[in-house]
């Protein structure tokens, strides 16, 4: 609700990026896991997805694996001969045959059985060549031909998972140098293994060829990588090697140029890297490039070659050091920190406000663009201007210069090359932003020219070219261009056509070219040839009739249906064949039926028809045809659960902007095409149980229903991944008594 400025609102209250790319900012709705306190140690050094869907997570003790619907905790045992060997895992893979790899420190390669749901490991012995190099195995990566590459200290191994054969390169043998610690491995296109050292920088192994070579810092020289003490390697789609060092920054390594580029932090750049100690290096799915730090996480924004922070001051990460970064197939994004785990998608609504984007307030009332591109909000302290190409917001206020009259601008009309400012007390600015002058009209009760009141509501000008201006107490104001002054029409209680009320709400004109002015006390018909006004109002003893004498706001659909927002009483429809006839014929969304609330602050159309409302209660996106409805709130990414009246408006380019108390949302108008992944439902798990027999694996639960157990099942429970057997699945739809809510999604438990 805008603050101070429309009282009888406030008390029904309380009775009852521009899109993301162009901010830089990838609004993720970052949180605390539910079950990151039911993890065996909360520091989790890698999150990783198998073919099935299952998370596996491995911490500094032990490891787990969650399935969507439940968390399981796997530890090392003295009397668990399956057990895990170890609790000590440095990381984990999947082969080709779908087959769970680990590598530890003391425990050797382990593999993982899901018949037994236990593990195998595979010691070193140095009488038998096909075993690891050593039990102190640092890390683990599957190559594209299948080979699994283990790292240990000044020596690496490829290993062959089918055969079970291994090949191992030794420092000082055959030319490879002396490496210290391999802490990390990725791969080229070209299928060169690049490993991730801890001594002498990168390690570029063409095993086809045997060929070995490094690529070390020289501080003589810029293009090479930052340190030599690298923890963690990737490559990004275009083929650069991005290495993470634990005491410098990062490198974007281009193996074609042999040269990097280096990243570090700044104290006196906003956006360099957060932190030079860096922990993990990560490309998600849409090419973004991701850096754990000591001080937060960070996005690389390719455009500036800067970064984007996200922390515990702008996020709800549970801390600010960052171990790994992951995404799993349905978008969503694992964070592990010393503090906990954290996961988070990125949200359909991108949120703006002072810490994103550097808005000076988050209290947003009104928005606009100009013929440059800019984006101008206003906010309860002061005017924002964002410029094409940037990625914060400039300031403008009483004390800056150029300056405004009022700090709070509660409402924005962009207007060739002038910017017309409305204020909450402060009378109606004409911002020229070319030269930067502006003129300000204040009310005086001395002149009955000047502007009808000081509080500023609406702006609009007619397609006939009028400048209409809606005040709060002094009526209509009607800007006049040749004498820079204005004709004001106010309420005259002994006169039906003057306006039904001095506190103008909102102002619309429709396809029609009939203008409608939205008071506290009434609809208006404006008629400015005139300059009369026909009054509408509430007839409670009418079905058909206006629910509420306070319209808000307005928007006409593509039907050239009048959908007027009100106070208190919900969405009014009035059809264009209606409005002609100057007949009253309304149709109306009911609370219960379309809307979580009767309050509607906004409305806006996006560009596939749909209707979007702001209300006391989040976003309702309407289709007016089906009428069906979607509800959005907070946790869909939207900046508080209520917004402001009159902060909604659309671009000329579609984006769609819906201010708040909490700063403001951006809607992409291909909203309803944007790819989305859906949720992953198919079967890991099944129990069958019956008289005699338990069969805790997909295998056996199909030979179960194969022989005819099923006619003797007690229960039958799934547990959703992945759509790996398609097969299984159709076989458990067959059984009878099946519910198909068995069938669980695990976006649905995350």
């Amino acid at each position: 609700m805008r603050l101070g400025v429309f009282l009888t609102a406030l008390l029904l209250t309380q009775a009852a990026r521009v899109q993301s790319a162009d901010l830089g900012f990838l609004d993720i709705n970052f949180s605390r896991s539910t079950f990151s306190d039911q993890l065996t140690q909360q520091s989790v050094r890698q999150s990783f997805q198998d073919s099935t869907g299952a998370l596996w997570l491995v911490t500094q003790e032990g490891l787990n694996r969650y399935n969507g619907y439940e968390l399981q905790n796997y530890r090392s045992l003295a009397d668990g001969p399956a057990s895990l060997p170890i609790d000590s895992i440095t990381r984990i893979t999947e082969d080709h045959e779908g087959h769970i790899w680990l590598s530890t420190r003391g425990a050797g390669l382990v593999f993982y059985n899901p018949m037994s749901d236990g593990f195998e490991a595979i010691f070193s012995d140095p009488n038998n060549q096909n075993t690891p190099y050593s039990n102190e195995i640092s890390t683990l990566f599957l190559a594209k031909d299948g080979a699994i590459w283990l790292g240990y200290s000044n020596a690496f191994s490829r290993f062959d998972p089918k055969e079970r054969t291994f090949h191992h390169y030794v420092s000082g043998s055959n030319n490879i140098p002396y490496t210290g610690t391999i802490s990390s491995f990725t791969e080229t296109p070209d299928g060169a293994i690049w490993a991730a050292t801890q001594t002498t920088g990168l390690l570029q192994i063409e095993y086809s060829i045997n060929e070995v070579s490094i690529h070390s810092h020289d501080s003589n020289d810029p293009d090479t990588i930052v340190s030599n003490w690298l923890y963690r390697v990737t490559t990004d789609r275009e083929g650069n090697v991005w290495a993470a060092s634990a005491d410098a920054g990062v490198s974007r390594y281009n193996p074609f140029s042999d040269s990097a580029t280096n990243f570090t932090h700044s104290g006196s750049e906003l956006n360099s890297l957060s932190s030079n100690q860096t922990s993990d290096v990560f490309e998600d799915a849409d090419g973004r490039i991701w850096i754990a730090t000591s001080e937060g996480l960070n996005l690389f924004i390719p455009e500036t070659k800067g970064f984007v922070d996200y922390s515990s001051l702008n996020t709800d990460l549970p801390d600010d050091l960052i171990i790994s970064i992951y995404q799993t197939r349905e978008g969503r994004y694992w964070v592990g920190t010393i503090g906990g785990l954290a996961s988070g998608m990125k949200s359909d609504f991108p949120k703006f406000d002072r810490t994103q984007g550097n808005l000076s307030n988050d209290s947003v009332n009104a928005f606009s663009v100009t013929s440059d591109g800019s984006l101008w909000v206003g906010t309860d302290d002061g005017l924002n201007r964002l410029r094409p190409d940037t990625s914060e917001f400039e300031w403008i206020n009483e004390s800056t210069q150029p300056s405004i009259s009022n700090s709070k601008v509660m409402s924005l009309y962009g207007d060739n090359d002038t910017l017309w400012v409305g204020t909450y007390e402060g009378g109606l600015n004409k911002y020229e932003w070319k030269t930067g002058a502006v003129t300000s009209y204040r009310h005086s009760a001395l002149r009955k020219s000047s502007i009808g009141a000081n509080g500023i509501t609406s702006l609009l000008r007619l397609s006939t070219g009028e400048l209409l201006i809606g005040t709060y107490g002094g009526g209509l104001s009607i800007y006049q261009e040749d004498s820079d002054d204005f004709i004001s029409l106010m309420n005259d209680r002994d006169s039906p056509s003057t306006i039904s009320n001095n506190m103008v709400l909102s102002i619309y004109e429709d396809s029609l070219g009939f203008i409608w002015i939205g008071t506290e006390k009434g609809l208006n018909r404006f008629y400015p040839e005139t300059l009369k006004f026909e009054r509408y109002f509430a007839d409670r003893s009418k079905s058909d009739s206006f629910s509420s004498d306070m319209p808000w706001c307005f928007y006409e659909d593509t039907e050239g249906t009048l959908w007027i927002g009100t106070a208190g009483g919900g969405i009014n429809l009035w059809p264009a064949e209606d409005r002609i006839n100057s007949r009253v014929n309304i149709r109306h969304f009911s609370e219960n039926i379309s809307l979580p609330s009767s309050n509607i602050y906004g409305i806006q159309g996006d560009e596939t028809g749909w209707v979007w409302v702001s209300h006391t209660l989040g976003l309702t996106r309407i289709n007016p045809k089906t009428r069906e409805s979607h509800q959005y709130g907070v946790r869909d990414g939207l900046q508080a659960k209520e917004f402001i009246l009159g902060a909604s408006f659309r671009s000329p380019s579609g984006t769609i902007y819906f201010g708040g108390t909490n700063g403001f949302n951006t809607i992409d108008p291909n909203f309803l095409t944007i790819d989305r992944v859906p949720p992953k439902v198919a079967i890991s798990q099944i129990k069958v149980m019956n008289e005699r027999r338990e069969f805790d694996t997909p295998y056996y639960a199909l030979k179960a229903i194969e022989l005819g157990y099923e006619d003797r099942m007690l229960s039958v429970e799934f547990f959703a991944s992945d759509y790996s057997n398609p097969e299984l699945l159709n076989y458990a739809y067959k059984l009878e008594g099946i519910n198909p809510d068995w069938v669980v999604s695990p976006d649905s438990r995350i």
